[in-house]
């Protein structure tokens, strides 16, 4: 008998031939970005490269993030708790994020209230295009995120540079880290995968994102929490009207208006405190259930701590 998993892996399999067409989308503005994706082939060698994406992702992992032996505390008055000197890692660029998920430590969920260590050398040594590391709770989103000199490199490449149809999560190549908007493109590999994007089409659901209504980003620098402020179904036509994809603003008055109809294109009203002073992350990946080939859905997240 067929094992759960397996069983998972042949119905997204089967979601991929039935709602995407062959290859990947090129955007008629001329800028590839990340969608859903058929993989031709065999449906046994595709369970196989599946299968191998899965433990390629869960090796970075591994390598990737250190777990510290604590377990959080923290009070409203009081900073979270820091390793102390002798258990904490020499390396400089490993940043300390508190990640508040449930579940095992595997690259799905990170341990409850646990402090999670990202080593930026590590990951910049097997990958110099590394600049950050993306974590969207209660989903196995808990990835490195890359950037390139364009929006193409990524769709068909793994971590490791090697071809891969899931591809990496990668920044907009005309993104700086210090933009207002840092966009993160990845693919959709089908409703019933769990592989890179897909379990964004979650969010879909308000009650889902009640229940999950932030993720984290950390680069080298920092780790940060975002909430959640929108999360709209766009057509890539629309960017001649509302730019979904603008990075960086003149004015706060032009910031605080781009958020503002943002909300207003979101399936369902989130209410939140917004700040002009702050940054956003915006999360695409194809959906099809609106505008076909040409639709994306997006999830937005506004910057509210830094750790």
């Amino acid at each position: 008998m067929l094992s759960l998993s397996w069983v998972s892996l042949l119905l997204c399999i089967y979601e991929e031939r039935r709602s995407c067409h062959e290859g990947h989308t090129l955007c008629r503005y001329g800028r590839h970005d990340g969608c859903c994706h058929r993989h031709s082939g065999m449906w046994g060698s595709n369970i196989v490269e599946y299968a191998e994406y899965e433990n390629l992702y869960d090796d970075i992992f591994e390598f990737a993030i250190i777990t510290t032996p604590q377990t959080l505390i923290t009070s409203d008055d009081s900073p979270p708790l820091r390793t102390t000197p002798e258990e904490s890692h020499p390396d400089e660029n490993m940043i300390m994020q508190q990640m508040e998920s449930k579940g095992s430590a595997s690259h799905n969920a990170a341990p409850n209230t646990a402090l999670i260590a990202i080593n930026f050398t590590t990951l910049v040594a097997q990958n110099a295009d590394t600049v950050g590391w993306l974590h969207v709770p209660e989903t196995k989103i808990n990835y490195p995120v890359v950037q390139a000199d364009d929006n193409s490199t990524y769709l068909n490449r793994s971590f490791q540079g090697k071809n891969a149809v899931c591809g990496t999560l990668f920044m907009d190549f005309r993104n700086h880290q210090d933009d207002r908007n840092l966009i993160i493109y990845g693919h959709n590999m089908g409703n019933s995968s769990t592989l890179m994007f897909s379990p964004l089409l979650k969010y879909k659901k308000e009650s889902y994102f009640l229940d999950n209504p932030s993720f984290a980003y950390v680069t080298s620098g920092e780790s940060g929490e975002y909430d959640i402020i929108a999360v709209c179904h766009v057509d890539i036509h629309t960017l001649e009207t509302f730019n979904f994809l603008t990075q960086d603003f003149a004015t706060e008055e032009s910031f605080a208006s781009y958020v503002q109809s943002l909300q207003s294109f979101s399936l369902y009203p989130i209410t939140r405190d917004t700040c002009v002073s702050t940054k956003l992350i915006t999360l695409v990946t194809c959906d099809r259930s609106k505008y076909g080939e040409d639709g994306r859905l997006i999830v937005v997240g506004m910057l509210t701590q830094t750790f």
